[in-house]
């Protein structure tokens, strides 16, 4: 593909690299920002390829997400003063919630959060499913508004090449891909993210005591920063009836396993989720077209971006084919799409003068 197979020649990446090891005399400190930089960077070894002069660092994510307290409030009272026309805000869906209501002297953009959820009716590849759901649960320790939380399985199993598995079978095999993901320390907290926010250790707490814990937290102690609260993701085992449990945001490492009586129910329970609570991201896992045509239904009906099989190198923190559309608009998790056109028109005005 035009653009991308520049980037996968190894003649073209063997002599860039070469450059850089020229080239860097002094040591050099990188962050990336990005949660897709963090997952290409780990994925593809880039930080052993490099000279040992150059050091990678992993920055916080989506960085409104991760800020302290403080900082909120003070970007609060900024966003109040009449000045104010325009005001762009990606974060939490309080904060998000908040400024709409109250900004009323400016024309609010929010893209906050809601119930990502994913769907699971069978699959073509059981290990590639857990690896990748895996490191979209354990990215910036979660702390991504685009990261999964419910995970709807049948309790009557998923079919699958190896043959039938159940709902227990696709439970632990998504867990211990979490731990074979995370189960060096010094490779888990280039993955995880420090948590940053007081709310998130609490939300931890408090989902523990939800249900069965299929997998249970733990402190992953930062080799570089030892002050660091780096926290692998928490899996806590629901029935589709503790509606009352799953269907908010928890936001942080904290996802739910949960059994529905068919993926019927799980697709219209996510309709209902996306319609009331909003969603930046779904995702579906299924080899039976019918499946995967009344799941796009379901995601053009609630109005949000929908991954399809994804088992590979493309995860569904990725809200989209292009990342810029992150939110649709369509749901109450975005009020617009960052980059289509009514995000751009709409703070243009027309203002004239005429003299006879």
């Amino acid at each position: 593909m035009k653009h991308i197979d520049e980037y996968r020649d190894a003649t073209i990446a063997k002599a860039l690299l070469e450059k850089i090891h020229q080239t860097v005399t002094r040591p050099i400190r990188l962050m990336e920002i990005c949660g897709t930089h963090t997952m290409a960077i780990f994925r593809h070894g880039i930080r052993s390829l490099l000279s040992d002069k150059v050091e990678l660092l992993s920055g916080p994510g989506c960085p409104v997400c991760v800020l302290p307290t403080g900082v909120v409030d003070d970007c609060v009272s900024l966003a109040l003063r009449p000045e104010v026309r325009i005001i762009d805000f990606t974060g939490s869906t309080a904060n998000g919630n908040w400024l709409e209501e109250h900004a009323r002297q400016a024309q609010v953009y929010t893209e906050k959060a809601g119930v990502n959820q994913v769907i699971v009716d069978s699959t073509p590849d059981l290990a590639g499913l857990a690896r990748n759901l895996a490191f979209s649960l354990s990215l910036y320790t979660g702390q991504m508004c685009t990261a999964p939380q419910n995970i709807y399985v049948p309790r009557g199993g998923i079919e699958t090449p190896e043959g039938h598995k159940s709902f227990d079978d696709v439970a632990n095999a998504i867990a211990e891909g979490v731990r074979k993901l995370l189960g060096d320390p010094a490779r888990a907290v280039e993955v995880l993210g420090a948590v940053q926010n007081r709310g998130v250790l609490d939300r931890l707490d408090q989902a523990r005591g939800l249900g069965p814990i299929l997998l249970d937290t733990q402190a992953v102690p930062h080799p570089a920063f030892p002050d660091a609260n780096v926290r692998t993701p928490l899996i806590v085992k629901l029935d589709a009836h503790d509606g009352d449990k799953y269907l908010s945001e928890w936001f942080g490492p904290i996802a739910f396993l949960i059994a529905t009586d068919s993926t019927d129910q799980s697709l219209s329970i996510a309709r209902d989720a996306v319609k009331r609570h909003g969603a930046l991201t779904l995702a579906l896992y299924s080899k039976d077209p019918k499946v995967v045509d009344h799941a796009i239904e379901v995601a053009e009906d609630a109005g949000v971006a929908l991954s399809i099989n994804l088992t590979s190198g493309v995860f569904v923190n990725q809200s989209a084919a292009f990342s810029d559309f992150h939110g649709t608009g369509a749901n109450p998790a975005a009020n617009a799409a960052l980059t289509d056109a009514a995000f751009v028109a709409n703070r243009f005005r027309v203002v004239q003068h005429r003299m006879h």
